[in-house]
């Protein structure tokens, strides 16, 4: 098992959010007012995204995005 950064965590989550969806890239950039060439990017770990964009795209896919602070052990 692999420890991932907060980023790249919320990112395997939006993209596992957007396979069980019926949505295109195209279709879920036109539900965020974007090009399916930004589309592609949100799924990309090099890509950096912030956070109120990662709620959007959550909130297009009709999920939320929750984070949990938790202690170093």
């Amino acid at each position: 098992m692999i420890e991932l950064t907060a980023l790249a965590s919320a990112k395997t989550e939006l993209y596992m959010a957007f396979q069980q969806s019926p949505l295109t890239k195209t279709a879920l950039g036109q539900r965020l007012g974007i090009p399916k060439s930004n589309a592609d990017r949100l799924f990309d770990f090099r890509n950096h995204t912030r956070h109120d964009q990662l709620e959007a795209d959550f909130a297009a896919l009709g999920s939320q995005l929750a984070l949990e602070v938790r202690d170093a052990a």
